[in-house]
């Protein structure tokens, strides 16, 4: 064989050489990126979308704390027609040395029965209805609870509030569902909240239900509410629902 037929013998079988070491480099790259696994695969099961007992423990359904100022998913009804009504607004507070009315730091829904311009009584007696946004308590089992945290205005005796409760949003369907006495504390001119709970289970597996507070029928200074909350003890069977602050 001559030199130059050597020379391209020798070329041809380089170019044959580093042609197959690039096949099988290609190859092993490709059997690492996609390993073939022979272990069976895992099967998961999906999650329940609702739970299979009830769900047990006491927990919040629906709560409006006022601090944003927005009642406009309430309805606010001043029957006696006065124009003087439930309010969102500071608790209130007196300047001993003025007499003037002025506003706390407690966001509340309050009614009173004073000009709070000048703290002067009103003429008449209060009838205002403050109705909360309809409850959907069709979803709920156990004892269900309404919760909220009171006082009689600064300067005010203890009044009774009473908490009517109706599947309507028409107040003369309404039924009385307690009396409850919000007392002033040992202070006249401080705030004094307190918590108050009463049991509305039988508005249990209702979609639509109206829980309505009304002043008493008597003179008084003012009635103020810091907060309610709805409490149920658990799901009924088989329901799943998400529990949401409605404000």
């Amino acid at each position: 064989m001559g030199r130059n037929s050597a020379h391209a013998f020798y070329k041809e079988n380089m170019k044959n050489f580093f042609l197959f070491a690039i096949i099988a480099l290609i190859a092993i790259s490709c059997q690492n990126d996609d390993p073939i696994d022979s272990s069976p695969p895992v099967v998961v099961e999906p999650e329940p979308e609702s739970p299979e007992e009830p769900v047990s423990g006491k927990f919040t359904i629906w709560e409006d704390d006022f601090e944003d100022g927005d009642v406009s998913d309430w309805v606010l009804l001043d029957k006696d027609g006065n124009n003087s009504n439930w309010i969102a607004r500071k608790n209130i507070q007196l300047d001993l040395n003025t007499g003037a009315i002025f506003g706390g730091d407690i966001n509340i829904l309050g009614t009173y029965n004073v000009d709070l311009n000048t703290g002067a009584p009103l003429d008449q007696i209060e009838q205002n209805w403050a109705i909360m946004p309809p409850i959907d308590l069709s979803y709920y089992n156990g004892k269900i609870e309404l919760n909220f945290t009171a006082q009689p205005s600064v300067y005010g005796g203890n009044y009774n509030i009473l908490v009517y409760g109706s599947t309507s949003p028409d107040p003369a369907k309404a039924e009385l569902l307690g009396t409850i006495l919000l007392t002033r504390g040992s202070t006249i001119d401080a705030a004094y909240f307190a918590d108050y709970t009463l049991d509305i289970s039988k508005f249990k597996g209702n979609h639509n239900v109206y829980i309505s507070f009304l002043n008493e029928n008597t003179n008084f200074v003012g009635y103020e509410i810091d907060k309610i909350w709805i409490t149920a003890e658990g799901l009924l069977e088989n329901v799943s629902k998400k529990v949401t602050k409605l404000n």
